[in-house]
């Protein structure tokens, strides 16, 4: 399963929940009501169905997203459930990001990118209390695909620079790992420097498929 939730102070926003994020979250003894709102990365399935259940179960959610992964996220579900878009829209309060600029939440601020994947996926930097975290979401982090994407003109310039750019310097960073060309496979990171790798947790992977000697939690 894929869903995180992140404290700011004495609130939670939640990210890509799973479908049964609100049990989860009454068997560990939070309560719904010190959740402030729902990140959704992207539209697969592994991470938007739990964002669709949380909005019907509760009352108004904060939603924060782009634009365009609101767009396809209403499309789909309308398509699914036969609910309509509009009807949709009433369950939720849409928070946009903007990408590259500040998003404030409960003090904190956010700042979101887009990853490398086969549709539209957004990762975030997080600064709050002299801390800093950063989330990959999904995405290939690969330098020689990255490059080989701009050689041929896949990819600008600008989105390769800005993808090899991966902010490592957080206090705490959550990268994803799996197979390519969707996901990252365990080498590049395993290749980070020890510094990196001591801050570096590995998401979206099993344990059994992280090699045991390469520095990699």
């Amino acid at each position: 399963t894929t869903g995180y939730l992140l404290w700011i102070g004495r609130r939670g926003i939640l990210i890509d929940p799973p479908v049964d994020t609100t049990q989860h979250l009454r068997e560990s003894g939070v309560m719904p009501k010190t959740i402030d709102g729902v990140v959704l990365t992207h539209c697969h399935a592994d991470h938007d169905s739990g964002v669709f259940a949380k909005l019907l179960e509760e009352g108004r959610t904060r939603l924060y997203t782009t634009p365009t992964i609101l767009a396809s996220f209403l499309k789909k579900y309308s398509a699914l459930s036969g609910i309509t878009e509009d009807q949709l829209r009433r369950t939720f309060s849409f928070q946009p990001v903007r990408i590259g600029q500040p998003t404030a939440v409960n003090g904190a601020e956010l700042y979101f990118f887009y990853t490398l994947h086969s549709i539209p996926t957004i990762g975030f930097e997080a600064f709050y209390g002299g801390k800093s975290l950063a989330f990959s979401s999904d995405t290939l982090y690969l330098p020689s695909e990255i490059n080989r994407l701009a050689e041929t003109g896949v990819i600008s310039s600008g989105r390769r620079d800005a993808l090899l750019g991966f902010p490592w310097h957080h206090s705490m960073i959550f990268h994803e790992a799996g197979v390519p060309p969707l996901h990252t496979p365990v080498a590049p990171l395993a290749a980070l420097p020890p510094d990196v790798k001591e801050r570096l947790y590995l998401v979206h992977i099993a344990k059994k498929d992280v090699p045991p000697d390469c520095g990699l939690k």
